[in-house]
């Protein structure tokens, strides 16, 4: 018994120093083994990341679509416009959605930015007609929204409520603009610069959208607001010419009256800018005051379409000016008398 005990100490002693049987050399090898386990795991990791990125880097950056003709457009088969595409006036009239811009972030999201105005269509909520307009909701850039790009098949998905390229509208399928969340493009002709995309929307429509990047050329910009143009009205309508009693002479204006003085004697101008004469002309001719406060009455003078101008020379005594005129139906858009405009007001 004493033996057995003494056998039983030694084996739990020799456990202790020496562990359960395994080697220091195993150990080594299996620390070994885990460390070339993680080692090729993170050069996997490493090499996934940098296909994504090489996959992402022709995007990077803001692009729009390009201000030229053909820009955007559809046809039966993928690149063929022939059905419809942008022209040149299209362009400046659609500056609202050639100054959209579509942004490919380095972290993989997406943004639209189409500022306080772009392309409005009818099947939008509140839309009549086609026109420039404040952005719409959900198709109005606000939504949070990402991309993949896949360089080996050359498709770009946006991902999204409402996200897009080009016109909202388009995406694989319809023209209903209800993208189900996602719309995806296949590009080609991509260099740093340009690309273009192209999208079946299932109802003999292949859309294309040629893009630009932001930097590259500048976006169009608004067609300038033609200025107001002033109706026309004929001296009848107008309170600066005064009824005369005579056969010939119908319509007076004052320039200067006798009682404002020394102002009387100055240089007098009626300038007048007639847009429609009656049938066989009008005529006018000038009437004023003599030294000797006598009347004075020039010879009819014919007036011409465009602008007309009547000078009385100055004087050293008071004295009245006035302008007589042979017709009320003369039709003028302008009227200064000494440098005052009486019309339009």
């Amino acid at each position: 018994m004493k033996n057995l005990l003494q056998l039983f100490l030694m084996a739990i002693l020799m456990v202790s120093l020496f562990g359960c049987g395994s080697s220091s050399s195993e150990k080594d090898a299996l620390k070994k083994e885990q460390e070339q386990e993680q080692e090729q795991e993170q050069e996997q990791e490493q090499e996934q990341e940098q296909e994504q990125g090489n996959n992402i880097q022709p995007l990077l950056g803001s692009w729009r679509l390009a201000p030229v003709v053909g820009a955007l457009g559809y046809g039966p088969a993928k690149g063929d416009i022939s059905t419809w595409s942008n022209s040149a006036e299209e362009v400046n009239a659609r500056h609202c959605l050639f100054d959209d811009v579509y942004t490919f972030n380095t972290d993989g999201s997406y943004t639209q930015s189409m500022g306080d105005l772009t392309w409005l269509e009818s099947w939008q909520d509140g839309q009549e007609g086609e026109s420039c307009g404040t952005p719409i909701a959900p198709h109005n850039g606000s939504s949070s929204a990402t991309y993949t790009y896949d360089a080996d098949v050359s498709t770009l998905k946006v991902t999204g409520s409402a996200a897009h390229i080009g016109l909202a509208k388009v995406r694989n399928g319809s023209d209903d603009g209800n993208s189900n969340g996602s719309v995806t493009y296949l590009v080609s002709d991509l260099t740093e610069t340009s690309m273009t995309l192209h999208i079946d929307s299932g109802i003999g429509k292949y859309w294309q959208f040629k893009l630009v990047t932001d930097d590259s050329v500048a976006a169009p910009t608004a067609p300038a607001t033609p200025p107001e143009t002033t109706p026309a009205i004929t001296v009848a309508e107008s309170d600066a010419f005064i009824d005369k009693a005579h056969a010939t002479w119908v319509k007076v204006i004052n320039l200067t009256l006798k009682t404002e003085g020394a102002s009387s004697q100055n240089h007098q101008t009626l300038t007048i800018n007639i847009t429609e004469l009656p049938a066989g002309g009008a005529n006018y001719r000038i009437y004023k005051t003599t030294a000797a406060n006598k009347d004075y009455f020039g010879p009819p003078q014919a007036l011409e379409l465009g602008e007309n101008t009547i000078t009385v020379a100055s004087v050293n005594f008071d004295r009245a000016v006035k302008i007589q005129l042979s017709s009320a139906a003369i039709k003028f858009d302008a009227l200064t008398v000494n440098g005052n405009q009486l019309y339009p007001k």
